[in-house]
């Protein structure tokens, strides 16, 4: 496939690398950087200014560009149609974005992550290297490498939610996903949760506590150590290399 010029919108600057296909219905705002063998797809939008962005330049000129954050798009990144990049994301080499995926402002994608359709990432969230994201991220999230997410990270807002509270605010009370879990389909992990390494958290169960690694977790925080459990995962190629021990079981 030949690679395609497109033009940027008034005020953008981007750079694209050699041999990168670009569709003519691709919009662009702001600054960035575009890597080589890359194809991006129809309607996608690159440098999406976010709802802050955009109130604050309400009544400005209109080549203002919005927001300050650059993009950048590494090498070999295939993103299909109507996905949305906003400004400020970091995408590494080898990445896959479906068709409709959602990434907010300031979030990093490590290499060679896939992110499935229709998934939605929210602001400043971190993804590592070699993940499948097919859930929901929300803001300031963390996710480690070799992570499988099919579910959903959330806060909690046990104070309720603030619209106007500083996205940094969110950090610390965020969840944060240690290196080879897996998180399973409608899997809720909600407010300041730490999902420790080789942890497998099955369909539709609900996280509200920190969990040991090598562990299987059911239901409502039934975390059970993989040299307990009884089921088909303990033989595993997932569990495969496990240490085969936690600090506690709860044994649900």
């Amino acid at each position: 496939m030949a690679p395609r010029k497109t033009p940027v919108k008034s005020g953008s600057k981007f750079s694209f690398g050699k041999q990168t296909h670009i569709a003519k219905s691709v919009s662009f705002h702001g600054k960035g950087k575009i890597g080589d063998r890359c194809y991006i797809g129809e309607n996608v939008v690159v440098g999406q200014p976010s709802s802050e962005d955009i109130a604050e330049h309400l009544g400005k000129k209109a080549n203002l560009p919005y927001g300050t954050s650059e993009v950048t798009i590494g090498n070999d990144v295939i993103i299909q149609p109507n996905a949305i990049i906003s400004n400020g994301v970091k995408i590494g080499n080898g990445v896959t974005i479906g068709p409709f995926v959602t990434i907010g402002k300031d979030t990093t994608i490590g290499d060679g992550t896939e992110i499935i359709y229709c998934s939605q990432i929210y602001q400043k969230v971190k993804v590592g290297k070699n993940c499948i994201i097919g859930g929901f991220l929300c803001d300031c999230s963390q996710v480690g490498d070799n992570v499988t997410v099919f579910g959903s990270l959330v806060h909690d807002f046990v104070n309720g939610y603030d619209r106007d509270q500083e996205i940094t605010e969110l950090e610390s009370i965020s969840p944060i996903i240690e290196n080879d879990v897996i998180i399973c389909k409608d899997a809720l992990i909600i407010g300041k949760v730490r999902i420790k390494s080789k942890t497998y958290v099955t369909a539709g169960t609900i996280v509200t506590k920190d969990t040991d690694g090598d562990c299987v977790v059911k239901g409502i925080n039934g975390a059970t150590c993989i040299r307990a459990y009884k089921g088909r995962l303990r033989n595993s190629e997932f569990f495969k290399n496990s240490r085969g021990c936690c600090s506690r079981d709860e044994n649900h």
